[in-house]
């Protein structure tokens, strides 16, 4: 979703995701939701090397 132009009309979102920012919107209070995307994307690609290595940690 873009961001919706910038106007003299008040917008009214209820909820919005701008995944070009990593931002998320609910009712008019922006949350900055990149970070924890980026810390999910790193803990799936620990776990994608786990199971790899046959479930066991590497000494």
């Amino acid at each position: 979703m873009n961001k919706p132009e910038e106007t003299d009309v008040p917008h009214h979102i209820f909820r919005a995701y701008y995944l070009n920012d990593g931002i998320y919107q609910v009712l008019g209070e922006r949350h900055n939701v990149q970070p924890i995307l980026d810390e999910v994307m790193r803990v799936h690609e620990l776990l994608e090397g786990f199971d790899e290595s046959g479930g066991t940690f590497r000494q």
